[in-house]
């Protein structure tokens, strides 16, 4: 880290009495052939546990902290014209004549301002011109922030010599009304010769300026909120503290509201979230990760130094990665996250307001099938239907005493096959689904594994089945209603593809022209980021 040449310069404004601003801050699952017993399968359900009552995003989840952006360093502002003379000079910046007179009055005379270092230097009455330069031999970002008493109003403009004319052309500045007001100009030029000069437009005093040239052109010119870089809500940023005064704003603009992946490594950098537009909030929805809900709008991130250090050999970065849309319905404040798929699942503490990706879950499945022969009749009709009733199993303690009250009622008498595992109702995931023969014909893509459960009974009941079969078919005739099943839903559409549990044609029919085929990889991956077992969350993922 440099500190040596701010060091300097506050020394110098202390002796000045100036005091600068402190910094503000798979399995693969092929199910067997299995009977099934004639009688109607409904399961009392429990009444969901809810460990917190509905309520606003910022009263489940924490409010990222937000800062206003910080007013220090405003750069290249001028509120008046330059009205002085043209120039025109022999002598480059550092040359023979400046080193041989003790005045810099003159363009000719300028002294050389060197990278990095702090000068200090009286205006000795109004009007008068105190010149320096430097010289770039590559395209760089400069930076040069002057100081003054208050007993002075100083202006600060910077001039590009041609080379073929030897004429100082004026290029930009930093003129700001009122006596002891910093003046701050920064930005990206091209290899040449360069002089600023810093004048006393009202009364006269000391004066001190740092003067700093540097090559971190990425996302540069990026100081402020007018200039703050665009970056993708999949992208990573690395950057420079070129000097004790940069600050690097970026932007990130969303259409609707997203989960996001924020990983930030600034080392000693203060790295904030400056709160421009209200209704663009940003929550941090898990203290184990760090995982984010942003609002539609636009997101401003900020970097820079808490203490005036800087380094120029060392970067920061700042990773966005943007996992998946999400609602804006603010009663869906519960969410699973399965990041390598990108699938988010979002409901209410209740079960109920569910979505995922953003797109409002739709269980609608119908299917018929008539295979009448000789040896008898089959005549299929299966449906599951979005009842109001309906909602998720998303805590752990349901989801156990769901799947004993199954075991209890139906695996003695093998009514009802039991899948590998033995769960049958499971909390919400993500698996890689190639595809099944009862399945809407969609294949190869990960989708989100739910279990949905109702209070309905008998005929109110979501799943019903009337399958009618006679003769050699006799023993896969069922007509009955579940209030439970567990079905693959298309992250992008929101809609049921296929229903994994308990599913007719694969686990009653089975045989090589019924299969489901689905890989687990990344069922481990999935995230509960709210408390789902006893009101508690969890020890570990």
């Amino acid at each position: 880290m440099r500190k040596k040449g701010i060091k300097r310069l506050l020394a110098l404004c202390l002796a000045l009495c100036i005091c600068l601003p402190t910094t503000v801050l798979a399995q693969e699952a092929d199910f067997p052939e299995s009977e099934y017993a004639q009688e109607n399968v409904t399961v009392q359900v429990p009444p969901l546990y809810e460990p917190a009552s509905e309520g606003e995003m910022s009263d489940l989840y924490e409010e990222v902290l937000r800062v206003d952006e910080s007013q220090e360093y405003i750069s290249n502002n001028m509120e008046r014209p330059y009205d002085g003379k043209e120039y025109t000079v022999t002598n480059v910046p550092g040359g023979p004549v400046a080193y041989a007179t003790e005045e810099n009055t003159d363009p000719n005379n300028a002294y050389l301002a060197v990278n990095g270092n702090t000068v200090q230097g009286t205006l000795t009455q109004t009007g008068e011109m105190r010149w320096y330069g430097f010289i770039l031999n590559q395209t760089s970002k400069i930076s040069i922030l002057v100081q003054t008493l208050e007993d002075v109003d100083a202006d600060l403009y910077v001039f590009k010599l041609d080379q073929a004319s030897y004429e100082l052309n004026l290029i930009g500045g930093s003129v700001t009304a009122g006596a002891g007001v910093q003046e701050y100009c920064t930005g990206i030029i091209d290899e040449g010769i360069y002089y600023f000069a810093i004048t006393a437009y009202e009364g006269s005093g000391a004066y001190a300026f740092a003067y700093y040239a540097s090559q971190d052109l990425n996302y540069e010119p990026n100081d402020s909120l007018d200039t703050a870089a665009e970056v993708d809500a999949n992208s990573t940023v690395t950057g420079i503290i070129d000097s004790p005064f940069d600050t690097d704003i970026y932007k990130i603009t969303l259409n609707s509201p997203v989960v996001m992946r924020i990983t930030v490594d600034v080392g000693d950098y203060k790295y904030d979230v400056l709160a421009i537009d209200e209704n663009a909030r940003m929550f941090k929805i898990s203290q184990k990760e760090d995982l984010y809900r942003l609002e539609a709008g636009t997101h401003y991130f900020r970097v820079q130094s808490r203490d005036y250090t800087y380094d120029i050999d060392r970067t920061y970065s700042i990773k966005f990665d943007k996992i998946a849309n999400v609602s804006a319905d603010p009663k869906a404040t519960v969410y699973m996250v399965n990041e390598p798929t990108k699938i988010v699942f979002q409901c209410s503490v209740a079960g109920d307001h569910m979505y995922v990706n953003g797109n409002e879950i739709d269980i609608y499945y119908y299917y018929t099938r008539d295979r009448s022969t000789s040896q008898g009749s089959r005549r299929y009709s299966i449906s599951m239907l979005n009842v109001d009733s309906l909602r998720a199993v998303i805590y752990e303690k349901d989801m156990i005493a769901l799947n004993e009250d199954l075991a209890k009622k139906y695996l003695p008498t093998h009514a009802i096959p039991t899948p590998i595992g033995n769960a049958q109702i499971q909390m919400p995931t993500s698996v890689f689904y190639r595809g099944g023969s009862a399945g809407t014909g969609e294949t190869e893509l990960h989708v989100l594994q739910l279990s949905l459960v109702s209070d309905q009974e008998d005929d109110e009941c979501f799943y019903r089945f009337n399958c009618y079969c006679t003769g050699a078919f006799i023993d896969e005739y069922l007509c009955t209603n579940l209030n439970w099943g567990t079905v693959f839903i298309n992250p992008n559409t929101g809609k049921a593809i296929d229903i994994y549990y308990f599913n007719y044609l694969y686990d009653l029919i089975g045989g090589t022209a019924n299969k489901l085929s689905f890989l687990s990889t990344h069922m481990t991956k999935s995230r509960y980021l709210y408390p789902y077992y006893d009101g508690k969350d969890p020890e570990e993922w």
